[in-house]
């Protein structure tokens, strides 16, 4: 029998090290029972024996090879590599010091791939040093959130965008050279994000770069009504699409989302001919106090129970945004009525044919956390660790509620290389920033835990000028226990 490294998962090189990546860019298990997501950080060593299992070949000829490339007992590898083949879950070894993590399924029996396999050498992980304790990407992030354009076919009264800045959209060349260097520079995944995406006239173009250069677009969101046309064009791509769909009542939708009489209607037409498409769909529902009694969901809840082909409904409380074109107390729904909602989904899901998903308001979590970023509740921050926005006219932030704010543009991909952003002085700056640099008035300034929050990368900057404005950016996290008073409300108190 031949074994081969499955393709679900990808070693991704980065300067003194190496990582095993599980489902990035789109990668499909196959019906294999893998470790969805999975990300770990390996000893090169054991980077340079999976090499061998880039194609497929039979266990005694692999142990031999990695044996003598390595001048080791084939005892100790044949030992080794069996305990991989038949880990039925993820489990982890200690080499020089180092842990490193291996998900199951990480080397299988031959059998046809989904995904492209990718051809490794032993040499490819020849450091000249390592480090094993960065936690931010060494040579280029491993993601790419690329908004194409800013354009949105509604203008929603909680809209998290920037829309001051409607900047001209990517040429195609400017698109594919873009891709090409992210291609080079070892970004495994490329998330799009908007503006709507089917407002950019390009938007066949960017899906067929993306997919020439290996890309696989996991989700596309829109708010706009779609011809037939446009959605059997769509499907050839298997992309999920996910449909914003805040309210079944035209005269709200007016006031909610400021269109035209008759956008629901056409939404509805939309969702019901992706549904005869078989069309992968998901519908997200963001909850104002204009959209948020039990009326409007029931009403919602009747059309999408219609739908036999979706996916999910994710019913979500909409939160502060830094642009939106009303002041957010004004439009916030209220702790009583988020309870009355959460009430609501858990008596219709009893007996729900739609799975529905509930995203309700964190305040709880602020104002509490001790000992750093690492103990705030939440996931993980990514922005400028493993991830970073490119926007419409090319300049590059680290978070995507951030936009064209100045303190955080770290560079322009159409005029540097996105290795050269990653590893310049602005972002570097900016992941290691020195305490003696915080304003005087920030309790940052005198913390005793600066370096160990800093240096997890976890704090939310948009938050943070939520809650005390754009001057403020070097304030605390809410969620910390020493963060003052909020200047902003951010809490639906």
């Amino acid at each position: 029998m031949k074994y081969i490294l499955n393709s679900y998962y990808v070693l991704r090189h980065d300067k003194k090290r190496t990582f095993i990546l599980g489902g990035e860019n789109g990668r499909m298990s196959n019906g294999i029972s893998v470790d969805n997501d999975w990300k770990s950080m390996i000893h090169p060593a054991y980077a340079m024996m999976l090499s061998f299992f880039s194609t497929p070949i039979e266990l005694d000829k692999a142990v031999t090879a990695i044996s003598n490339f390595f001048s080791f007992p084939e005892e100790q590898i044949e030992k080794f590599l069996t305990t991989m083949i038949h880990a039925k879950e993820c489990w982890h070894t200690t080499l020089a010091g180092v842990d490193s993590g291996f998900p199951k399924s990480l080397i299988i029996p031959e059998q046809p791939q989904l995904n492209k396999s990718i051809r490794y050498r032993p040499e490819d992980f020849r450091f000249k040093e390592l480090d094993f304790e960065s936690r931010r990407m060494l040579t280029a992030p491993l993601s790419i959130v690329w908004m194409p354009n800013n354009n949105c076919y509604t203008s929603c009264e909680y809209c998290y965008a920037d829309r001051k800045h409607h900047n001209s959209m990517f040429s195609l060349e400017k698109i594919e050279a873009f891709v090409q260097d992210s291609v080079k520079s070892g970004v495994v995944e490329i998330l799009i994000t908007g503006g709507d995406f089917f407002e950019n006239r390009h938007w066949k173009g960017i899906l067929n770069v993306l997919k020439q250069y290996g890309y696989n677009v996991d989700m596309i969101s829109t708010k706009k009504p779609l011809s037939r046309d446009e959605l059997v064009a769509f499907k050839e791509y298997g992309i999920r699409l996910q449909v914003s769909f805040d309210t079944a009542s035209d005269a709200v939708a007016k006031e909610l989302l400021h269109v035209q009489s008759g956008y629901v209607a056409r939404i509805k037409e939309t969702l019901q001919q992706i549904n005869e498409l078989g069309i992968d769909c998901q519908i997200a529902t963001v909850l104002t106090n204009m959209n948020d009694s039990i009326e409007s969901l029931s009403e919602l809840y009747s059309f999408l129970s219609t739908l036999n082909n979706l996916k999910h409904w994710e019913i979500r409380v909409g939160f502060r945004s830094l642009y939106s074109r009303t002041d957010f107390d004004k439009i916030k729904s209220s702790r009583k009525q988020i309870s009355r909602v959460a009430d609501w989904i858990e008596e219709t899901k009893k007996n729900s044919p739609i799975k529905i998903l509930w995203s309700p308001d964190d305040d709880d979590k602020y104002k509490k956390a001790k000992g750093g970023s690492k103990n705030f509740e939440g996931p993980i921050c990514s922005a400028n660790m493993t991830n970073m926005i490119v926007l419409p006219d090319g300049n590059v932030t680290i978070c995507e509620q951030l936009y064209w704010n100045p303190e955080f543009i770290i560079g322009n991909v159409f005029s540097e290389s996105i290795c050269d952003i990653w590893n310049s002085d602005k972002a570097v700056r900016l992941w290691k920033r020195q305490q003696d640099s915080i304003t005087h008035k920030s309790p940052c300034r005198k913390c005793k835990d600066f370096k160990d929050c800093f240096d997890n990368g976890n704090r939310c900057f948009a938050n943070i000028i939520k809650a005390y404005g754009m001057e403020n950016s070097d304030y605390p996290d809410p969620r910390c226990y020493l963060a003052p008073d909020f200047n902003n409300n951010i809490t639906h108190e």
